[in-house]
């Protein structure tokens, strides 16, 4: 494994280096096409010069042209003329002339003599000119007329390189220098900006990483974050997040080991306290006292099935036979049977049902569900209040709504109301009996529904219950 902040260096080296070497080649690139079409372009310039120069020479209708070859040396090209027959009679190359250049009526004619007083090359152009030879040419051709009269041609030859002249290659030479240096430079650059980079931006990252592990030695204490960076801020954030509520599941295991410890203890110490005082005498076996003791092993095999089935319901193995229900029929029997419940509290039930609400689902399951919920809402509304049922469609899903004008749930509860074994102060306590896992798997059966349950609450004021199932 390589640190972060090794890889960011390379990262920064890599980038440099690939930027150095775009550069480097675009601009070799650019000088080879745009500097190549600049130079072609003057040269057609310079060799159009060269030949109005011939072409005016010749116009002078004389057989000797002093100034050409000094012309051709200052333009650094080689000259070949050719009359209308293809025969070569002037080489710049060349100490003399292959023949006359006067203008007769036939056209160029043929002369006998050799190249005058200024014509000529001296020994050292020679040896340079031999010298050059070496050098590939690339020559052009180009019509000699004069007054329309077709003289012959003439051929311009140019070095084909265009870094041919010894300033030119070194311009070249230098400027590839200039890029090493830049190269070098830049790595340099790259290391120490690298170096100021990863430091600040890893700082936070290593506060992140020991708030991590604080977190496994089961130290919830998370140090603060301080970045600018986006992602590292919802990195720290998640962190944090995280802390909290590994410390509040820590608190709930607590808790629910105690309340499961509870739930336990008080129906055996119960059964065991009865049990003695009958077996050392103290008590009779009576009818009544042996139906309390059964009704307590009742109270255990109750929560423990409820344990059970909440196993099975969150470890997704539950198997729902689904079919089609027709929920305001299922609501009305169940409600039939409450209505006798409800009045020994004075509660008044109200219902209002859309009719004909079919739904795909298991109709025990669902009924189970109600169940949970019709007892929480009987346990919690006191004497002479009120708990109304509905039932209704909307949009995609078919709802139930259960309200009552109980106790209510506290902001600080709701939030853990479906958990097991919990129980608030005012709305789950105790003395009103459950198992305190009812709510718990009327969720986890909605769920496998497909479903949605929710509760809302206010304390003195009441609950709604709202169960939204599929439609489809």
């Amino acid at each position: 494994m390589i640190t972060i902040d090794k890889q960011l260096r390379r990262y920064f080296i890599a980038i440099t280096v690939v930027a150095i070497l775009v550069i480097f080649l675009l601009s070799n690139f650019g000088m080879f096409v745009f500097f190549k079409n600049y130079v072609q372009e003057t040269n057609l310039k310079k060799d159009q010069k060269i030949l109005f120069y011939i072409e005016d020479l010749l116009s002078t209708n004389i057989t000797t042209m002093p100034g050409l070859m000094q012309f051709i040396r200052g333009e650094a090209v080689e000259v070949k003329i050719y009359n209308t027959e293809g025969q070569l009679i002037f080489d710049s190359t060349s100490q003399g002339m292959h023949g006359g250049m006067g203008m007769g009526s036939g056209g160029m004619g043929k002369g006998h003599g050799r190249m005058g007083p200024g014509m000529g090359m001296n020994q050292n152009n020679l040896q340079n000119r031999a010298q050059d030879s070496s050098l590939e040419l690339v020559f052009r051709s180009y019509p000699l007329e004069i007054e329309g009269q077709s003289l012959g041609r003439v051929e311009i030859g140019r070095q084909k390189s265009l870094l041919a002249a010894p300033e030119d290659k070194s311009f070249a030479y230098t400027m590839n220098i200039v890029y090493l240096i830049a190269l070098i430079l830049a790595l340099i650059v790259s290391v120490i900006i690298s170096k100021y980079v990863t430091k600040k931006f890893l700082k936070p990252l290593h506060q992140v990483k020991d708030n991590i592990l604080s977190i496994k030695r089961t130290d919830t204490k998370i140090q603060p974050v301080n970045t600018t960076t986006l992602e590292i801020q919802q990195l720290a954030q998640a962190t944090k997040d995280l802390a909290e509520n590994i410390k509040e599941q820590e608190q709930l295991r607590k808790r629910l080991t105690s309340d499961i410890a509870h739930e336990l203890r008080t129906p055996l110490a119960t059964l065991q306290s009865h049990l003695e005082a009958m077996v050392d005498g103290v008590w009779e076996p009576t009818p009544a006292r042996l139906s309390f003791c059964n009704d307590e092993v009742i109270r255990l095999t109750g929560l423990i099935k409820d344990l059970n089935e909440l196993s099975i319901l969150e470890s997704d193995e539950v198997k729902l036979q689904k079919k089609q229900v027709i929920l305001s029929e299922m609501l009305k029997n169940l409600l039939d049977n409450y209505l006798l419940i409800f009045s020994e509290k004075d509660i008044q039930l109200t219902t209002d049902f859309q009719q004909d609400v079919t739904i795909l689902g298991d109709e025990d399951r669902l009924r189970q569900v109600m169940v949970n919920i019709l007892s929480n809402a009987y346990k919690y509304t006191p004497e002479k209040g009120n708990v109304t049922v509905e039932l209704f469609t909307k949009d995609k899903w078919t709802i139930i709504e259960i309200r009552d004008t109980g106790k209510g749930i506290p902001k600080e509860d709701l939030a853990h109301i479906f958990e097991r074994f919990y129980r608030g102060d005012l709305s789950r306590s105790r003395e009103s009996g459950g198992s305190g896992i009812g709510l718990t798997i009327a969720k986890a059966l909605v769920e496998a529904h497909q479903g949605i349950l929710s509760i809302e609450s206010e304390v003195n004021k009441g609950t709604i219950v709202k169960v939204q199932l599929p439609r489809e």
